[in-house]
């Protein structure tokens, strides 16, 4: 069993890693912090201005293909716990100068459900589009396995944050932004096949 001081230990390393990365100009640099376990592949527009915001009472999620059995026993249920925890307060926050995020779209190239197994395809891609106004996100996956790694990326970029924070345009009411600048991609992977401890 892993000791209380070598996993406190093991922490530190990889939160240094993180550190040496985000020096490195790697995608650990936004103000939310670093997503976790880091990405194997992400790129992000400029960091300027008021990030995108999300409106918790408008914020639609769709998967597809429409009627996907994965979608309804997986997908959309994870969807559900995610965005309770990404929007802790959900009456009461305005919205910034920045671009609306309207919704989050999920891809499935798989035309059934996938049991969770060794070798299983578990890569997903997050885009975040380069347009004003309203705009989707979409996260395109093999299977809802790569969906579910997708969404928590989507859960760890969400930040409830003050309009005077960070220097952006003062709103008068906390809002939810991505800390994701448009136009990113971030494309990711299980890094081995299995993981645990000996």
């Amino acid at each position: 069993m892993l000791s209380l001081l070598a996993a406190v230990s093991l922490a530190s390393s990889y939160c240094g890693l993180a550190k040496v990365q985000e020096a490195a100009g790697d995608f650990c640099g936004t103000s939310a912090g670093c997503i976790y376990p880091l990405p194997q592949l992400a790129a992000q527009g400029s960091p300027i201005g008021t990030p995108p915001t999300l409106d918790p009472q408008n914020f639609h999620v769709e998967c597809q293909p429409t009627g996907h059995p994965a979608c309804g026993l997986t997908v959309l249920p994870a969807v559900e716990r995610i965005k309770a925890r990404i929007f802790p307060v959900r009456n009461g926050t305005g919205t910034s100068a920045g671009s609306l995020i309207s919704g989050l779209v999920i891809k499935l190239s798989s035309t059934q459900q996938v049991a969770l197994q060794h070798g299983v395809n578990e890569s997903y891609e997050l885009t975040v589009p380069n347009a004003s106004g309203s705009m989707r996100i979409t996260i395109s996956a093999a299977t809802e396995w790569g969906a579910l790694h997708g969404l928590e990326t989507f859960a760890q970029s969400v930040s409830l944050l003050k309009g005077t924070d960070h220097n952006w345009f003062p709103t008068p009411q906390p809002f939810y932004g991505l800390m994701l600048w448009p136009p990113a991609r971030i494309v990711d992977s299980p890094r081995t096949a299995w993981r645990g401890l000996m």
